[in-house]
């Protein structure tokens, strides 16, 4: 698999996550509820491209080992990346990729600030970026 279909599956997860974790506990009250990527402003998922695939490009080798020793799935990646950098409680430190990993992989988060999404009035999905 090459280095694009891999981001492609952390992309993914990372949507999935996202969407998610915005309708898990408030439901059809979400701003979000019912949105797919089709409703997400395009500079929103240009931002997220950008982000992940710099992320991926300087922990390639960190995310190699969690991807091969613990989840064999790029999108699993994805979903912690957005939990672990959103602060939800959840993430590559919570013990799924042992301890050295888990800690290496949630310090090298750092480097991404929180993403808040919301609706605009127009329909679309937007993001303001957190701290």
């Amino acid at each position: 698999m090459n280095d694009i279909d891999i981001i492609e599956q952390i992309m993914e997860g990372y949507w999935e996550t996202m969407f998610w974790s915005n309708m898990a506990d408030i439901e059809e009250e979400s701003e979000i509820y019912g949105k797919t990527i089709e409703d997400v402003h395009w500079q929103a998922i240009a931002d997220i491209t950008t982000k992940v695939t710099l992320f991926y490009a300087h922990n390639k080798q960190l995310l190699t080992i969690a991807n091969d020793k613990y989840t064999e799935d790029w999108g699993r990646i994805g979903h912690d990346l957005f939990l672990t950098t959103n602060h939800h409680g959840a993430g590559f430190w919570d013990g799924d990729y042992g301890e050295d990993l888990g800690e290496a992989l949630t310090e090298a988060c750092r480097m991404i600030k929180s993403q808040d999404f919301y609706t605009g009035d127009d329909g679309i999905v937007y993001m303001s970026e957190g701290y």
